[in-house]
């Protein structure tokens, strides 16, 4: 119990973190529906075991889960920061690219190992394109992240 509720403290804190330092970035935005429940510029998908789900900053509905064979989508503006948070896991995870244009692949997540235990990954949008994902260890968890 303690170590669940030591890993969510975490993962609010840099969700929290995150939240305000992207609070400085210009709060204009074209599309409003884009950035609800998150500052402008920015998305967040929790990574968990057994699912995906967008926390806010998408332009479809949030929050949304997304189970191994159901493929999560993200639409957001180019210039977007995503913030994949790993949320309360406990097997291995890492997000990789799948094809072009290819978003960087996080770090290995193990649980297990606390030195290689992340909680964030932060991948930017710079350029308009279709940015398809899966995680290395549940290749079921998989997405992608459209930048208009």
């Amino acid at each position: 119990m303690l170590n669940w509720l030591w890993m969510r403290a975490i993962f609010i804190f840099f969700a929290i973190a995150a939240l305000l330092a992207l609070s400085a970035c210009d709060s204009t935005s074209d599309s409003p529906g884009l950035t609800q429940g998150c500052p402008a510029g920015a998305a967040m998908i929790a990574v968990t075991d057994g699912y995906l789900e967008t926390l806010c900053g998408c332009a479809e509905a949030a929050p949304a889960y997304f189970a191994p064979g159901s493929r999560l989508t993200c639409t957001v503006t180019a210039g977007t920061t995503v913030f994949f948070n790993y949320f309360d896991t406990h097997t291995m995870h890492q997000i990789v690219p799948v094809g072009t244009p290819a978003i960087p692949p996080s770090a290995l997540s193990n649980p297990d190992d606390p030195s290689t235990m992340i909680y964030t990954h932060v991948v930017k949008l710079s350029d308009p394109g279709t940015y398809s994902f899966q995680d290395a260890f549940d290749s079921g968890l998989a997405g992608q992240l459209v930048a208009l």
